[in-house]
């Protein structure tokens, strides 16, 4: 009998991380499923731990080793080709799911036959606090599997999908855009999408993680993630496709090389070459939904005040910092009393 759901868990030296992972696989209440671990040619004993804790645990698990490192997205697209669950889902090795995730999902594919299922999730911080991120809030908006394309979160961390769906693509391997460009093009091949506004997922977030840190090669994967998206999802979404440029390109992208502090000449290319695409992209209907503050990013960009746009990076990332200080400033007292 095949299991119900397939767990794909990527590592690459994580044996000192993976605690909080293994433990919480071991308390989900549902049951059938399967855990694919695959260790991304890891230089530490990452794989003999890993070797030990599937010969001593109950769970349906199997251990794959890679030949060469290949990143995380080489490494999913080695599980998703091994994984005999009817759904895939996907976790870190140093994060960890809730007890009740795969009864919650499992309960609410029982009242239908979903593609795929969206959820929320913590983000954790090293002085013991999580946040809630309502990553599907604005999944309220969506009425078709067109504004999902548009709108949904692009994590793969954050949802369950069928597996003959993500089966039938080849997973991107990008610098920090798998995510962002594989959600699009799942979510289009689909029918029937819905989602869960409940936290399932624990994220451990690290300060020093390429999502947050001042990169000079993370704008780029944001350019090729939409250049994947636009390549290869159909051009019935092609509005769809727009905003998620509009996100990822004039807003990721620009940002992120701003914050890093690339050349303006380099910036301003990124720009014209978006707006050579689609040049009227400041029509696009999904605007609207994006924050105040990232609409006004977006209107300096149009209009080329690139003073103004390195000011307001200057302030975003001052807020970044001023908010981790504030989370972590408990663990701080605790090491000085």
């Amino acid at each position: 009998m095949h299991p119900f759901f397939s767990v794909i868990i990527p590592c690459y030296n994580s044996s000192n991380l993976m605690q909080r992972c293994l433990a919480s696989l071991e308390k989900q209440i549902f049951a059938d499923f399967e855990v694919i671990f695959i260790d991304d040619c890891s230089t530490d004993n990452t794989y003999d731990f890993l070797r030990t804790f599937c010969e001593q645990t109950k769970l349906n698990t199997h251990l794959i080793r890679m030949e060469k490192n290949g990143g995380p997205g080489k490494a999913r697209e080695a599980g998703v080709l091994a994984a005999k669950g009817a759904y895939v889902t996907f976790m870190d090795s140093d994060d960890w799911y809730e007890k009740c995730f795969l009864e919650n999902i499992y309960q609410k594919l029982s009242t239908d036959d979903y593609d795929m299922i969206f959820f929320d999730f913590y983000r954790n911080y090293k002085s013991g606090k999580r946040k809630h991120i309502q990553c599907t809030r604005f999944l309220d908006e969506a009425r078709s599997i067109k504004d999902y394309v548009a709108i949904a979160f692009d994590s793969l961390c954050a949802l369950v999908v069928k597996s003959d769906i993500i089966k039938k693509i080849k997973l991107p391997s990008l610098y920090n855009s798998e995510d962002a460009a594989a959600v699009p093009l799942l979510i289009s091949l689909s029918h029937k999408v819905t989602y869960i506004p409940t936290p399932f997922y624990n994220y451990l977030y690290r300060e020093q993680s390429l999502s947050t840190s001042q990169n000079k090669r993370i704008y780029q994967g944001f350019v090729d993630a939409f250049t994947f998206i636009y390549e290869n999802v159909s051009v019935e979404f092609e509005e769809e496709k727009t905003y998620r440029g509009i996100h990822l390109v004039l807003y990721g992208a620009v940002f992120k090389a701003i914050d890093a502090g690339v050349n303006e000449k380099v910036v301003k290319d990124i720009i014209c070459s978006f707006e050579r695409k689609i040049p009227q992209w400041y029509e696009n209907k999904y605007i609207k939904l994006l924050p105040l503050r990232k609409r006004c990013f977006l209107y300096l960009l149009r209009k080329r005040r690139f003073y103004m746009l390195h000011l307001y990076v200057t302030m975003q990332r001052l807020l970044l910092n001023l908010s981790l200080i504030h989370i972590s400033e408990p663990t701080r007292q605790a090491e000085i009393s």
